[in-house]
């Protein structure tokens, strides 16, 4: 499984949930530090001892603790050269190889899929396809205005004062329609919009590979979604056991704003309705005007 989505649609919360409710592998924060020895760090991280327990919280999509669930950027890019800006992946062929022979290995010997929640995972759906032929991708559905509105009250928050309107400094995954001259909302609010179209693209190439998870329901009823997600994989014939060792959250806050609510927001809505004007309507979700 890949959790994909734009930044701050709930992908990080989405990819806690599912490491809870599976018996799923996924790269671990001490996996992606040894990025370059994936066995290795499989190895050492069930030394540790215990299975991962969630307290579902993050920082700008950084989970606490060793073995914490990690996007794992330097394990994506190293392996597969699956980078935060979008372009066509150049991985070496023997890397690939050996990646193949370590995943192997690693399901051999403790016989879990493999589950991961890397951002940029939205632009390489085609090449993950290749490389994991039964991959199932859960896309991440948030409101459009609140989860802009989220990424740049994020991106402030982590840049403060290099943050400028030259965009010298960039937030999240960057597809090729943010780049040019524009102002922050735009940026934020293009860069919703064009995800969430390059995902409806591979949707519409391969619509059995993918299954939505909207935010707001999923905050609603996490149970709901691990229940319809669970039905999901035994469909795409990917055998995967549900864990019964933990109790899941009966629901999460979810935050939402209101069109007018400050001269941001006022911004970043009139940007989504001139892309949605322009460009025509998404698989994603957005309360129009």
């Amino acid at each position: 499984m890949a959790v994909c989505g734009a930044p701050r649609t709930g992908s990080t919360l989405i990819y806690q949930l599912l490491s809870q409710a599976f018996e799923v592998f996924f790269i671990s924060n001490l996996q992606n530090v040894l990025f370059r020895t994936p066995l290795l760090g499989q190895v050492l991280a069930a030394r540790r001892g215990g299975a991962y327990v969630s307290d579902y919280r993050s920082t700008g999509g950084f989970v606490a603790g060793m073995n914490g669930p990690a996007e794992a950027m330097h394990f994506w890019r190293y392996w597969c050269d699956h980078q935060l800006t979008d372009s066509p992946p150049k991985p070496h062929p023997r890397r690939l190889a050996r990646l193949e022979r370590v995943l192997n290995a690693v399901y051999r010997r403790i016989g879990r899929p493999l589950l991961s929640g890397y951002l940029p995972h939205s632009f390489y759906t085609t090449h993950l396809g290749e490389l994991f032929p039964k991959c199932l991708f859960v896309r991440t559905d948030r409101d459009m205005l609140d989860a802009a509105y989220s990424a740049l009250k994020r991106w402030r928050a982590t840049a403060g004062e290099s943050l400028s309107d030259d965009l010298g400094y960039f937030y999240g995954t960057r597809p090729p329609e943010v780049l040019g001259e524009m102002t922050q909302q735009e940026y934020v609010a293009r860069q919703q919009y064009f995800v969430a179209r390059q995902m409806d693209a591979a949707e519409e190439r391969h619509p059995e590979r993918f299954f939505h998870a909207d935010y707001a329901a999923v905050c609603a009823d996490p149970r709901s979604l691990i229940s319809r997600l669970g039905e999901a994989l035994t469909s795409a014939g990917i055998e995967v056991s549900t864990r019964r060792d933990l109790e899941l959250p009966e629901r999460f806050r979810a935050t939402s704003y209101e069109r007018d609510q400050d001269e941001d927001l006022v911004r970043i809505a009139a940007e989504l309705d001139r892309l949605h004007s322009e460009f025509g309507s998404t698989g994603g979700v957005y309360r129009h005007a």
